[in-house]
């Protein structure tokens, strides 16, 4: 039985349109919806109209974009790492300076006012003169308190003479107001300063800002 020249025409057709259009978006053509797109060299989207050069859509719970690659894209901004929006990961720092001739010993206990009630990881730096013989060792303790921490973050320090620095950190309870308290049994004078490294200091950090990470190891 002989096949039709019309039948073999078209199946040749068909043939060689298909050829032409896997070389085409292979090669400059048109991108192909919903299949594979092959190319050997970069593909560029210009959009000399109004409006974003490219919009993607997809159905609710699917993400709209995947790649291959771990590297960094310069100029793609993201409105959120880790379903995080910016603002949530600049972690808030709330600075208080302490320090300068109206903070003389044996006693000095500072406040915090304007501090929002919470949870915080609180540090102390403190530098301190002594008015005692260059001979003599004299000590200081400071130690945050709360309405439900009579004692924390204490740090005890003995100086002969000289500058004495004391700093430490601890997770403090200021969801009623906190103060920190220095004492020694010697006459003493904390000493405040314009430049960073030499100011006596107190610092908050919102325990809420810090997102833990816990590692698991296994016991022997």
């Amino acid at each position: 039985m002989r096949t039709p020249t019309a039948l073999v025409l078209t199946a040749a057709s068909a043939a060689l349109l298909t050829s032409l259009s896997f070389s085409a978006a292979a090669s400059g053509g048109l991108l192909r919806v919903g299949a594979r797109n092959d190319a050997r060299a970069t593909t560029s989207l210009v959009n000399h109209g109004p409006g974003p050069a490219l919009r993607l859509a997809n159905r609710p719970g699917a993400p709209p974009l995947r790649v291959s690659s771990s590297r960094r894209v310069a100029g793609l901004n993201a409105d959120r790492v880790d379903g995080w929006e910016a603002s949530r990961l600049r972690t808030p720092v709330i600075v208080y300076r302490v320090g300068g001739d109206d903070d003389e010993g044996p006693w000095v206990v500072k406040t915090f006012p304007g501090l929002p009630a919470g949870w915080y990881v609180a540090t102390y730096r403190v530098r301190v003169t002594f008015e005692a013989p260059a001979d003599s060792h004299a000590d200081l303790s400071i130690w945050f308190t709360t309405s439900t921490q009579p004692e924390v973050g204490r740090v005890d320090g003995s100086q002969a003479g000289g500058v004495l620095v004391l700093e430490a950190t601890a997770l403090v309870d200021a969801r009623t107001p906190v103060s920190l308290r220095l004492h020694s049994p010697w006459a003493f004078n904390t000493q405040g300063s314009a430049v960073d490294a030499l100011d006596s200091r107190v610092t908050f950090v919102p325990a809420t800002a810090l997102r833990q990470a816990r590692t698991t190891y296994s016991a022997d």
